[in-house]
């Protein structure tokens, strides 16, 4: 078990030259390991993100394409020549749920490079809402899931090390919206839906580190941004083992 802090923040020298999204919130991953042997193995992980803070509304897509005109009612808060309103209300959840084999030509309690592959459903969730002008924009992804990966992990004194890269990616892409509405009301005045990015446009990497102390099974986690997008989380962990009909840490 492993809950987690995690940060999404994100900047674009295009908008202001500030912050795009400052959002933070709280996480929680649980996954259960079983070895057949030494070399094969099953996993299954499931996991949940809530975050919320401040973001920007942007109407582009990922590509820089202006995906509907703005309003005229928001001209007075657009940032200029990027089409977006910086520091409106943002919120996201994800949850995602994988089974995965295992294979690791390494064997004993040594040094081990355990490599995944498996796939789940994943189910992503995201808001922006300008409500003192009446716009939003909304994602929603809900999809099965590709996952592969490795971890190689070794011991230091009474420690266990562990490094894992994985590669992740929904196949079937999700929709987003623009809605412009009555924020007295909260009537549509209109709607507009995009399609967002799936299959291998979609993927995006998970890397990071823990280290656990193994007679306790307690530990620390660290995942950093690598690839530029703002998010990382830090985390506690967990773990026991089972073997040889006799639990140990």
């Amino acid at each position: 078990f492993a809950p987690s802090y995690v940060t999404n923040n994100s900047k674009d020298s295009g908008i202001n030259g500030g912050f795009a999204n400052k959002m933070s919130g709280y996480g929680m991953t649980a996954a259960l390991t079983y070895g057949f042997s030494d070399h094969w193995g099953v996993s299954f992980l499931a996991g949940y993100t809530n975050i919320s803070g401040d973001r920007t509304l942007s109407f582009r897509d990922n590509n820089g394409t202006l995906i509907v005109t703005p309003p005229a009612k928001v001209n007075s808060a657009l940032n200029t020549g990027n089409s977006g309103i910086n520091g409106v209300a943002g919120q996201g959840h994800g949850v995602i749920a994988t089974v995965s084999g295992i294979w690791d030509y390494w064997e004993g309690d040594g040094f081990r490079l355990p490599v995944y592959l498996g796939g789940g459903i994943m189910s992503i969730s995201e808001q922006a809402d300008a409500a003192g002008y009446g716009v939003k924009r909304t994602a929603d992804v809900l999809s099965p899931a590709l996952l592969a990966g490795f971890a190689p992990s070794f011991n230091i004194w009474k420690f266990r090390a562990v490094s894992y890269f994985m590669i992740t990616s929904a196949v079937s892409p999700g929709t987003g919206s623009i809605v412009d509405y009555n924020p007295a009301t909260g009537g549509v005045n209109s709607k507009t839906n995009f399609p967002l990015v799936g299959g291998l446009d979609s993927a995006f990497p998970i890397a990071g580190i823990e280290l656990t102390y193994r007679p306790w099974g307690l530990g620390f986690t660290y995942a950093p941004d690598i690839d530029g997008e703002g998010a990382q989380s830090y985390g506690l962990k967990w773990s026991r083992e089972w073997g040889a009909g006799r639990p140990k840490p």
